[in-house]
């Protein structure tokens, strides 16, 4: 972004262009919103807004393989772990897309703190 517009004042609705200079990993993304997000409450790296957001999706995926498979073979939990390594791997995702287009993150934060954007 910093490199094509010149600064990193993201506007609040800009989406990342689905055409080159953009990484195919990037394109569609809400960076207007992610940043705002970001700023104002660190929501997007935030390891326990993350992990609400990853619960909830792996709770709707299991309720679809329920519909479609019934119950059989399927755990009902869902381990810590299994969880924490999930989380690890959306939180480590979100940083590579955010620095994919121009805005560095301070990866140097205690567990359950928003990751903070290096300008």
């Amino acid at each position: 972004y910093k490199d094509l517009n010149g600064d990193i004042s993201v506007s609040s609705t800009y989406v990342v262009p689905d055409a080159p200079p953009w990484p195919m990993s990037c394109r569609g993304m809400p960076l207007g919103t992610c940043v705002n997000q970001i700023h104002t409450r660190g929501a997007y790296l935030n390891r326990v807004v993350v992990e609400g957001q990853v619960r909830q999706d792996l709770e709707e995926k299991r309720r679809k393989e329920v519909a479609t498979m019934g119950d059989d073979g399927l755990s009902d939990s869902l381990s810590d772990e299994m969880l924490s390594a999930e989380v690890d791997k959306v939180l480590a995702s979100r940083i590579v897309d955010l620095e994919k287009v121009g805005i560095s993150v301070n990866k140097q934060q205690k567990k359950d703190e928003p990751a903070s954007m290096v300008r």
